[in-house]
């Protein structure tokens, strides 16, 4: 695989502080990822954070952000709304959709949720072509951006009905 690597100090990244106790230092970095074969760059921000010499951590930003946490801010946010948010569990059907959003509105979404970069497998295309062609709501969510335009989407289709 072809990839072209770059990184850089950066000295402001949006939602982090930057204050610390004596002994602790913070070093924001912008790294782009250059993924010549598939033809698209992805920029991580992270911060390291070492305190006396020890790396505690790395923050990483939203195209990084784990699947669970994507579904818990977009639940926060689908309640928010006055909606329900219902982990869909169902034995002996693999494949179904990680969530069911219930709105005030009546209308209930059958919602995947993924990383950014993350791809669905056949069994799960399988199932929601079939909730499709029931006549359905379904929604691929993968990242931050995408759950940011979902519930941008959500919010509009309430103010409307």
């Amino acid at each position: 695989m072809s990839r072209e690597l770059s990184h850089e100090k950066t000295s402001k990244i949006d939602g982090f502080s930057l204050n610390g106790t004596t002994g602790t230092t913070f070093i924001p970095y912008s790294l782009k990822i250059k993924d010549i074969k598939r033809n698209r760059v992805k920029t991580c921000v992270y911060v390291l954070i070492r305190v006396r010499g020890v790396r505690l951590s790395q923050v990483t930003g939203d195209d990084e952000m784990l699947e669970k946490d994507i579904e818990s801010w977009l639940g926060k946010q689908v309640e928010g709304m006055g909606g329900l948010s219902f982990k869909f569990v169902s034995p002996g059907n693999p494949g179904v959709p990680d969530r069911i959003y219930v709105l005030p509105s009546g209308r209930v979404w059958f919602v995947e949720l993924k990383q950014q970069f993350g791809r669905i497998a056949n069994i799960q295309k399988w199932q929601r072509d079939r909730l499709i062609k029931m006549g359905c709501n379904y929604r691929l969510v993968k990242g931050m951006d995408d759950a940011r335009l979902f519930v941008k989407e959500l919010k509009d289709a309430l103010r409307t009905a």
